[in-house]
């Protein structure tokens, strides 16, 4: 049985290259016929959230209250059924419901928070005295959820601490996360060390996308070219700092 001839690494960086020159030109001519069209809806787009964007805050702030108040209360009733005889099984069942909702509350937290960030972007002119209010209530929305989403992550450290007093850290010191990892046992330093780094080399691939789809605005909206600075250099940022704490590790040993 013959096995197959696989293609030299270069042979398929250069396919891949090629690939994406083609995809790219395709995109290029399908934009620039459909400019008008597309420009027109993109407009359209930014100014619906632009004057909307106070509706579209204060629901945020609702549903960012809602959810972290859910996802607090959900992990305390889930602390409330350990006990001491408990079996392992038991244990570790009640573990996964917690670390479930204790996850999902702060992602939710995090993703209100940025939400509400790139909504307040919108429509920052204040030539007028309702468009300065207008802001004024958009920051009050804004500086509302971001308190709400803190406060919880603060509270929900508390929480995973009284129900595993072995965690340190306090969620307003600097070196926090520096303590938590320490106080982490080793299958919950290698869960986090292994997400992320799938999350670094999913986040190469979404930058260099998103440089790509930010040039592509620049040449058919006049969108500017602070976003494709931006995200140049936080995708410079992002290699450095892993080669740097790769470096780091390897010298000091992986703790």
């Amino acid at each position: 049985m013959t096995k197959k001839k696989k293609l030299n690494s270069y042979v398929k960086i250069i396919f891949a290259l090629l690939g994406g020159g083609v995809i790219g030109a395709v995109l290029g001519i399908a934009m620039k016929s459909s400019e008008q069209g597309v420009g027109t809806v993109f407009n359209d787009m930014i100014g619906w959230i632009a004057a909307n964007k106070v509706i579209l805050l204060a629901v945020m702030t609702v549903l960012s209250l809602l959810s972290c108040v859910i996802c607090y209360r959900k992990g305390g009733s889930i602390i409330e059924k350990f006990h001491p005889g408990m079996d392992d099984d038991e244990e570790e069942m009640l573990e996964e419901q917690y670390n479930t909702w204790q996850t999902l509350g702060i992602m939710l937290s995090d993703i209100f928070i940025y939400l509400s960030l790139g909504v307040f972007a919108f429509g920052l002119g204040i030539g007028s005295k309702s468009e300065a209010a207008r802001v004024l209530y958009a920051a009050a929305f804004l500086l509302i959820t971001a308190f709400i989403c803190v406060m919880y992550q603060v509270a929900t450290v508390k929480q995973v601490q009284k129900k595993d007093p072995t965690k340190r850290g306090d969620a307003g010191d600097i070196s926090f996360a520096k303590e938590w990892l320490e106080s982490c046992d080793e299958a919950e330093r290698r869960i986090i060390h292994e997400a992320g780094y799938k999350t670094f080399r999913l986040m190469k691939t979404v930058l260099m996308f998103a440089v790509v789809a930010a040039m592509i605005g620049e040449l058919h909206f006049s969108t500017g070219l602070m976003a494709v600075v931006l995200l140049t250099g936080c995708n410079i940022l992002n290699t450095v700092c892993y080669t740097y704490y790769s470096m780091q590790l390897e010298r000091t040993g992986v703790r």
